[in-house]
């Protein structure tokens, strides 16, 4: 059986990823690791190595969609600025007159 290539067309939507569904499974891998009997010292030491990195990668994601929220956030501020700008400069300014001459005759 051949192995499962992801071509481009396959892969799945960035903007789709559960941010929420990640971590919750992050929380879950690190329930699951607490279950393992630690019956060794060895055992146990691994264990808390896997326990602390979940949590470090959990925080990490955290700060990351936390950076990513706030850049949507002031991005969304600013085209509001500027549409507003661009709706105040438009209806205040007054309509140009400008006069039509009569083509001259060559002469």
């Amino acid at each position: 059986m051949a192995p499962d290539l992801r071509t481009p067309g396959k892969m799945p939507d960035p903007f789709l990823f559960d941010s929420e569904a990640l971590i919750r499974e992050l929380d879950r891998c690190r329930e699951l690791v607490l279950l393992i009997p630690a019956r060794t010292q060895d055992v146990h030491f691994a264990s808390n190595v896997a326990i602390g990195a979940l949590w470090n990668l959990r925080e990490q994601i955290r700060y990351l969609l936390a950076l990513h929220r706030e850049g949507q956030r002031e991005w969304q501020r600013r085209a509001e600025k500027a549409l507003s700008k661009r709706q105040n400069k438009h209806s205040d300014m007054p309509t140009a007159v400008r006069t039509i001459e009569a083509p001259r005759s060559a002469s």
